[in-house]
């Protein structure tokens, strides 16, 4: 280092040590907001609602203050259960942290497997569930259609369902 500030000269070499130090601090710096590039595909997600959508293939459980835990933990969370609420077997197939991810992924369900196919939203997740089983026994039997309709590694799960959505 002192041979080179002796071979530039003082002057010189504050120069150099300046625009270096300039540069190192200015690469380390975020870019402004201008700069930032923004993802398309997470454009909307402030402003968006899932309990605004009106589709009918469209399921969104939002749980309510007060409900009693009554089912058991495991894979599926745990399952609340208030009046007016019954547990059904769905058949989960997808699950993605993009609407339009999950809204393309239940079409092709729809076009493969004759069983209603819904989206439901589990903050912070799109989940693609396919049929309305009563018993896990039925469950099972519609995992096995699904398996060989071409969907890898489907697993049934257990969800609260209005009792007058049956």
């Amino acid at each position: 280092m002192a041979k080179i500030y002796k071979q530039m000269g003082p002057k010189m070499f504050k120069l150099l040590l300046t625009v270096f130090l300039i540069l190192l601090v200015g690469g380390c710096l975020p870019p402004s907001e201008g700069e930032r590039v923004k993802d398309p595909r997470t454009a909307g997600e402030k402003k968006f609602d899932p309990l605004s959508l009106e589709d009918s293939s469209y399921l969104v459980v939002k749980p309510q203050p007060g409900q009693k835990e009554t089912g058991k933990r495991g894979v599926e969370g745990v399952i609340r259960e208030e009046e007016g609420r019954v547990a059904r077997y769905r058949v989960q197939v997808f699950a993605t942290t993009y609407l339009d991810q999950a809204e393309e992924f239940a079409q092709k369900v729809r076009e493969k497997i004759e069983e209603r196919v819904y989206i439901q939203y589990e903050s912070p997740l799109y989940k693609v569930r396919v049929g309305d089983c009563s018993t896990e026994e039925e469950a099972k039997l519609l995992l096995q259609k699904v398996s060989q309709a071409g969907f890898p590694h489907p697993w049934v799960v257990r969800v609260p369902v209005s009792r007058g959505a049956e």
